[in-house]
């Protein structure tokens, strides 16, 4: 599974805005109104009488170092707005004080920096009223800062405006005005701001979607030190939709971005590692990427080191291990973290078992719009293990799962329609639900769907149709599938009587756990 940077999705960061671009002003001399007088003594501007002719010839001789005169004050800059020529005394102690985390020092000498025309400054006091440090949250008024820091020349500044756009947070929401603003900080050469920008071509937010527009300015991130846009160009060489699949060139920016402490790019190294992906498979350096991720506070990473544990690959299986980095995961925000540990408190792996606390943390993963959460919170509800039993509340969290893109979430949605458990009856809706699971690779689903062809719920009668979809569950590791399958090779439906092969199917069935499975079997012999 690959990565991508939380930016892709719901968190684009920082853009700068067309209109507020600085635009390099004309300067107009202006006419006096004293009386500045040529030769003979007229005031220029008004009547001024012609020249002689020598002044034509000096004025000609003149021009070139006029010229050349302009060009060096063109291009010292000084035509357009006014940019600091570095931070002042004041300016530096506030910085010094903010980097501290002496934000309550800190704030009223960036007040004053700021007021000076401070960019760095300005930037740095937007961020504590954005982040509430040392002050009152205040997205307004960080806006406004940031805003200042970027017309003083300050290409974080511009990046952190493009932040609010995108956020919506103390401004209008404005994809394409953060766009504009990424741009503006992406050409003053900061790094993240050409990510950023890429992220929007990406994605279609603000501008057209470019994929093309997109890799260039990845690559030009990496290359002016963003780490998160090596990881997005190591994502593009690793899918290959884009540009020419290499997976030589991901392992080496999977490698730079993840030696710069971008967490996301550690995962999908790892991932490479671990399932041997343009590598030879190792497990322990998987475990090693993993660990740096987790290390990093990466909710992903801390899970995905705790599956290993889990799983024992690469690692003396060992759950409690495994459960302390689930809560670890959890504890920082990764809700599948919180799916993990309300499994292990299910199961008493790691944990002493505790069905409430299980129910808890699978309330918490849904509640941080996990789909996987929601799901086992929904189990949790409709067997009411750890909660009071709740049919309706099932549904609801089964909908939210299915909804979500869990597959499993339709198949058990679906066998509540079929049996009018916490919803109305309908085998219409039931069908269409399990077909949806099966489609998805939901071996439960395929089971569900079979059972409604078996005995014509919803749709017609059909054993053959039936059988296929058992199978489809059997190959997929569902005891129950085999079950079911080998039930119609003894009975001859759908298939050709058969009972060596329902014997098969049973012992597969009892060998997998399940003890209608080992009754059959029983029986047979």
């Amino acid at each position: 599974m690959l990565f991508r940077s939380p930016k892709d999705v719901a968190e684009l960061v920082g853009l700068i805005d067309a209109m507020r671009y600085v635009v390099p002003v004309v300067r107009r001399l202006t006419v006096r109104e004293e009386t500045a007088q040529d030769f003979g003594n007229e005031p220029v501007g008004r009547e001024a009488k012609q020249a002689p002719l020598w002044g034509l010839w000096l004025g000609l001789l003149a021009a070139p170092l006029l010229l050349v005169v302009l060009m060096i004050w063109y291009f010292s800059g000084s035509h357009g707005p006014s940019r600091s020529s570095g931070p002042s005394a004041i300016e530096q102690q506030a910085i010094g004080l903010y980097e501290e985390k002496r934000y309550t020092e800190a704030g009223p000498l960036l007040d004053q920096a700021c007021s000076g025309g401070g960019g760095e400054a300005c930037k740095d006091l937007g961020l504590m009223y954005f982040s509430g440090l040392g002050v009152a949250t205040d997205s307004a008024r960080a806006a406004a800062l940031f805003s200042k820091s970027c017309d003083a020349g300050n290409a974080k500044g511009c990046y952190d405006l493009g932040v609010s756009y995108v956020n919506g947070k103390g401004i209008a929401q404005d994809y394409s005005r953060a766009a504009t603003f990424y741009s503006e900080a992406c050409d003053a050469g900061y790094g993240d701001g050409c990510n950023s920008l890429g992220n929007m071509y990406y994605q279609g937010f603000g501008v057209a979607k470019d994929y093309s527009r997109a890799v260039k300015l990845y690559s030009k991130a990496c290359d002016t030190g963003s780490a998160e846009g090596c990881g997005n160009l190591g994502n593009e060489y690793y899918d290959g939709q884009h540009v020419a699949q290499e997976y030589s060139r991901a392992i080496a920016l999977y490698t730079k971005a993840c030696d710069a402490g971008y967490a996301l790019s550690c995962m999908n190294l790892g991932n490479m590692y671990h399932e041997g992906h343009g590598v030879a498979q190792d497990y322990s350096r998987a475990l090693s990427l993993f660990s740096k991720a987790c290390d990093i506070d990466s909710a992903i990473g801390c899970a995905r080191l705790g599956v290993m544990y889990e799983d024992g690959k690469g690692v003396v299986q060992d759950y409690s291990r495994a459960a302390a980095l689930y809560t670890k995961a959890c504890d920082v925000g990764g809700a599948d973290g919180c799916t993990l540990l309300g499994a292990m408190y299910e199961q008493g792996k790691g944990v002493i078992e505790d069905l409430s606390r299980a129910a808890a943390f699978y309330k918490k993963a849904c509640d941080a719009a996990s789909a996987f959460g929601c799901r086992a919170s929904g189990e949790m509800y409709e067997k009411g293990w750890g909660v009071k039993q709740d049919y309706s509340r099932a549904s609801e969290l089964y909908t939210k799962a299915c909804d979500g893109g869990v597959s499993s979430g339709c198949s058990d949605l679906g066998a509540m329609y079929a049996n009018g458990t916490g919803v109305a009856q309908n085998y219409s809706r039931a069908v269409t639900l399990f077909s949806t699971a099966c489609d998805k690779g939901d071996a439960g689903g395929c089971i569900g769907l079979g059972q409604m062809y078996e005995h014509g719920f919803g749709v017609a009668h059909d054993d053959s149709r039936a059988a296929a979809f058992f199978s489809t569950a059997c190959d997929k590791g569902n005891a129950s599938g085999c079950s079911h399958l080998g039930e119609l090779y003894r009975n001859g439906q759908g298939v050709n009587r058969d009972t060596d092969r329902a014997a098969q199917l049973f012992s597969k069935a009892c060998s997998m756990g399940l003890q209608e499975g080992c009754g059959y079997l029983k029986q047979m012999k």
